[in-house]
This record gives C-alpha cells, structure tokens and sequence, in this order.
C-alpha cells in the first residue's frame, strides 16, 4: 500500500495521510500495530516514517505518539505484558537517539 501512495503522494501528504491518519479514537496506524502486538507492522511503519520525517517529527509523531487516552504505544505493550513487540519499540527509541 505504501509503495502505491508513494507513487501518488508527495513526502507531505504521505506523512499527513497515512502516518498521522487518526483512526477511531485517535488511533494512529502505529497504535494499532502495538495493540495489535505486531512487531512486524510496527518495522514496517518505522521504516516509511523514517523516509518521509525528520528526527523531531520521528520521535514526536511515532514513538511519543499518544491516544485519547494519552497513551504511548510503550506504554500499551507494557500493559499488554508484551516482551517482543516492547523490546522492538525500545529499538527503535534507541536508534533514533542515536541518530540525534
């Protein structure tokens, strides 16, 4: 899908349209891969908003990205007590830190 709305879309528009998208109570795509506990959907999600946002949008819109319930997608798995898509998203935290 990502690479057919890449074809379509600019940088702009693929950020505000895909990856910002709030679903259903302020859902982000990111959120329901970590309710979802997908790890995979998650690599995949970071990898495109790596393409297309800056560091500060990265760590803004992604990784602090929270719900109407203020929650992070951290703090999600953390509830859920899922080890394997928690230890992805710490990954991805530490990555982009050591980008910065």
């Amino acid at each position: 899908m990502c690479d057919c709305a890449k074809e379509e879309l600019n940088t702009q528009e693929l950020y505000n349209e895909l990856l910002l998208a709030k679903f259903d109570g302020d859902t982000t795509a990111w959120h329901v891969a970590a309710i979802g506990g997908n790890a995979e959907i998650l690599e995949k999600l970071w990898e495109w908003a790596k393409e297309i946002q800056n560091k500060d949008e990265l760590n803004k819109n992604v990784l602090l990205a929270r719900d109407k319930m203020e929650q992070t997608a951290l703090y999600v798995e953390t509830l859920w007590n899922r080890i394997g898509v928690l230890e992805k998203l710490w990954e991805f935290d530490k990555e982009e830190k050591n980008n910065s």
